[in-house]
């Protein structure tokens, strides 16, 4: 790990809450218990090996700090669970062993501030600390030990995390993004110049300022991608000074309130650029200290290398389809894999990938093998723990998560068998997987053979002894679903 403490002195006055109390509609099956028997919470979903939310906290690790906050609302019984721990606890991810982590349970969803401060309702906070807020989405390997420093330095009231979104990125179409405008980026005159022009212009901009951080002029939800003036999105990863978060617990009000403030993006981001309009007078005093210049805000952009050396990547694990792609990128960086696999005892390394303890690979398994049409022409294969994998199986660039058995004739492409809450074990027989994401029990021993399933979401629907299939999308529509 590296050495932090010239850096950042002080650690114990940085407090780091990780929010992991959504409930991850957007994922459908994956998520939603009333459709899939084994259905998990966002947050412990895995990439390649890993859980979503380990990337935060290993994050967390990297800037020195040994306790945290998981504020984890309804799901925290499911989260105590899965940490095989109780709500104070000793986690150890390989690398970060010790971590002290306090599950904070909730009983109903609060939006994102009302998440974020819950751990804070009976704990001390003072004017001097800095509260980091992570979401618990997103797989990324910033070195967020520069914008701390940053935002000290400048002793700014928030200071969010940006990174780029790729103007050819098909997300524009369906979804909005949390976008910032910042100080001295260039200008989208409509009509007045050529988008390619304000596109490169905005690239070299943010190729300059990395490592820096800009005061933050707007803050903009939902708009166009023509008309949009910028492609920096907030990166789900928030720095509050202690005075300013203070004051936002003050103000925190429930969404089905009159005057509701309980989101970041609805409410704070906007209220810090003088766009939040309400009738209340409680606002008053606040928005008289942000006209005045007494609560900055500012973005930070980071560097093209991550804490780990590796270049630069963040991922927010949108639906379905992003939690398979995240995981097919992963696999085809062997070295960004190499990180984190790399630090776990329970591996070893095959020239073919990694494969976890107690796991058995019958002779005749072919492992390495890739589809001329593939996602991509290369990649490693990640075995877990205690997986069986018999005879005349094939398996190419692919995730086969712990307690797996692989049975005669399995042939599987670019694919995941991932991990389901509670689930005992899961058999996948004699069937042709290619791009396909599976969660539960897959194809139980006692079902006729399935050929071939490609580009599908696979799941175990509940009240019955079945499986339901769906295509892979980025939002899964359960009107084409077939269940067998």
């Amino acid at each position: 790990m590296n050495n932090v403490s010239a850096i950042l002195p002080a650690t114990n006055k940085t407090k780091c809450v990780i929010l992991a109390a959504g409930l991850g509609a957007r994922h459908g099956p994956l998520t939603d218990q009333l459709v899939n028997r084994f259905a998990n919470v966002k947050p412990l979903l895995p990439v390649a090996g890993r859980r979503i939310i380990d990337f935060s906290i290993a994050a967390a690790g990297e800037l020195g700090l040994r306790e945290l906050e998981i504020s984890a609302g309804m799901h925290w019984q499911l989260f105590r669970k899965m940490l095989l721990a109780s709500r104070s606890m000793t986690y150890s991810l390989p690398g970060y062993e010790d971590f002290r982590i306090n599950i904070v349970p909730g009983e109903r969803p609060r939006d994102t501030l009302g998440d974020a401060i819950a751990p804070f309702e009976n704990k001390s906070l003072e004017d001097d600390d800095t509260v980091i807020i992570m979401s618990s989405d997103i797989v990324h390997n910033l070195d967020l030990k520069p914008a701390l420093k940053k935002h000290r330095e400048n002793k700014a009231s928030a200071t969010v995390v940006v990174h780029k979104i790729d103007w050819n990125n098909p997300e524009w179409e369906t979804r909005s993004f949390p976008l910032v405008v910042t100080s001295e980026m260039p200008a989208l005159n409509l009509g007045k110049q050529k988008r390619w022009k304000f596109e490169d212009d905005l690239n070299n901009y943010v190729e300059e300022a990395r490592g820096e951080i800009k005061e933050v002029t707007d803050f903009i939800e939902k708009t166009k991608r023509d008309e949009c003036p910028s492609n920096l999105s907030i990166a789900s990863i928030y720095f509050f000074s202690g005075q300013f978060f203070k004051e936002l617990m003050s103000l925190f009000s429930p969404k089905e309130t009159k005057y509701a403030f309980s989101d970041f993006g609805f409410h704070v981001f906007p209220l810090l650029v003088d766009k939040h309009k309400t009738k209340s007078n409680k606002f008053d005093e606040i928005k008289k200290k942000i006209k005045n210049g007494q609560h900055p805000f500012y973005a930070y952009f980071p560097l093209e290398t991550g804490y780990d050396g590796q270049p630069l990547y963040w991922n927010d694990i949108f639906g379905p389809l992003a939690l398979w792609k995240m995981n097919m990128d992963a696999l085809h960086n062997s070295q960004l894999i190499k990180t984190w696999i790399g630090k776990d005892v329970k591996y070893r390394n095959e020239s073919w990938g990694w494969v976890g303890s107690e796991s058995y690979i019958s002779e005749g398994v072919r492992i390495g093998d890739i589809p001329e049409r593939s996602y991509y022409q290369d990649g490693i294969t990640i075995v877990g723990n205690n997986v069986t994998i018999s005879e005349g199986v094939k398996i190419g660039r692919s995730f086969i998560d712990d307690h797996t058995h692989l049975q005669p004739g399995t042939e599987i492409f670019d694919s995941v068998i991932s991990l389901g809450f509670d689930r005992p074990y899961s058999y996948i027989g004699r069937t042709n997987l290619v791009n396909c994401l599976v969660l539960g029990e897959g194809f139980p021993p006692n079902f006729a053979d399935i050929s071939l399933l490609r580009n599908a979401l696979v799941f175990n629907v509940p009240y019955f002894d079945g499986f339901g299939i769906v295509p892979l999308q980025l939002k899964p529509d359960l009107s084409n679903l077939r269940g067998l």
